[in-house]
């Protein structure tokens, strides 16, 4: 048995070449005929950059209310707002808005009409998100058979992750300014009442400080104060602060807490107007320093929500990205090459060492 050099095999393809060729060229021209007939892809993409929050902005909130900033977006504790936004463009619920702001059902199911399930998942095949650490700025590439809707596509995600944010950040800075709002609206119904009363009271009454007395029973107290009982409207009045004054059903030395009905008898008009102008001033600095606080938490809130800024816009694709013909037909080529070269010297090999039978 002979040894078989690198020229024996060398030999034998070249005794064998007509045969490679024509495997080759046939293997070739299968892969080149499929790549044209498969339907072309376009891909458009977008880089949008997150926007960090300055400094003093959730800390100095979360120090000024108890507990820490508590938000939806919060994921993780100490991740970055890259990571939280390729969390949100990766999650269920955001594929689903855009399924449903562009009508895709009909276009993934080939004209079905598909689950939505089954929508979220094939279009989740046709999306890249993808993270660029040392820019902190994240890419989102989208495949379409439409280069026009392979663009609609990312632009889409764009304007509803926005929405999304919006709608979905629930930060403490946001829950304490809508309750600021709230006591802003309560503080002015307040000083409005107020308001009223001081001028139904000019009108009304002559102003003495020991002959005009006048009756306070439940019409006179404003809705805002019934709320807390009477102690809220005339806080603390007992015998010893306005001397000789007559309490319907009463003892002289009960206070108002003690009294279910406010009906108080001979009140100095005097007193009563004094308590009035008193409770006008306070609800209007009340009213003021809340609505500076409102301000803040504005600020505040601004400066807590995920925010980010599109860097490069998705542009309509010139080319398409697939099929990649010229590469599915070279390595068509080069493998068609490989095996039948591999598979011509085993066959050869083999027949060598076969046992030769006599005749």
């Amino acid at each position: 048995m002979t040894e078989t050099n690198l020229l024996d095999y060398l030999l034998l393809l070249n005794r064998r070449r007509k045969l490679i060729i024509q495997v080759v060229i046939f293997c070739t021209l299968v892969v080149l005929v499929i790549s044209l007939l498969l339907p072309k892809k376009y891909r458009a993409e977008a880089v949008i950059l997150p926007l960090a929050s300055k400094a003093g902005g959730a800390s100095a909130l979360a120090s000024s209310m108890s507990g820490g900033i508590g938000s939806l977006l919060d994921i993780g504790g100490g991740n970055s707002q890259s990571n939280q936004l390729m969390v949100l463009l990766k999650s269920r619920s955001l594929a689903e808005r855009v399924i449903e702001k562009m009508n895709l059902i009909p276009i993934l199911g080939n004209g079905k009409n598909i689950p939505m399930q089954v929508a979220v998942s094939k279009l989740s095949d046709q999306l890249e998100f993808g993270e660029d650490k040392k820019q902190s700025t994240v890419t989102i590439a989208a495949q379409a058979h439409s280069p026009q809707l392979a663009v609609d596509i990312v632009n889409t995600f764009l304007n509803e992750l926005r929405s999304f944010i919006q709608a979905s950040a629930f930060t403490q800075a946001k829950h304490y300014r809508l309750y600021l709002e709230n006591q802003v609206a309560k503080n002015k119904e307040a000083f409005l009442e107020t308001g009223n009363e001081l001028n139904s009271f000019y009108k009304d009454g002559r102003i003495s400080n020991v002959e005009s007395k006048i009756v306070i029973t439940d019409d006179d107290i404003p809705e805002t104060a019934k709320s807390n009982g009477p102690k809220a409207f005339l806080p603390e009045m007992t015998k010893e602060t306005f001397g000789n004054v007559d309490m319907d059903g009463t003892s002289p030395n009960d206070t108002l807490e003690d009294i279910s009905t406010p009906n108080v008898k001979k009140v100095p008009q005097q007193v009563y107007l004094q308590y009035l102008t008193l409770r006008h001033e306070i609800l209007a600095k009340m009213s003021a320093v809340t609505a500076q606080q409102l301000e803040l938490a504005k600020m505040e809130e601004a400066k807590d929500e995920l925010k980010f800024q599109v860097v490069d816009p998705a542009i309509i694709p010139l080319t398409k990205c697939w099929p990649k013909r010229s590469e599915m037909v070279l390595t068509a080529f080069l493998t068609s090459l490989l095996f039948m070269c591999l598979g011509i010297i085993v066959y050869d090999r083999s027949e060598l060492t076969k046992p030769k039978t006599l005749e």
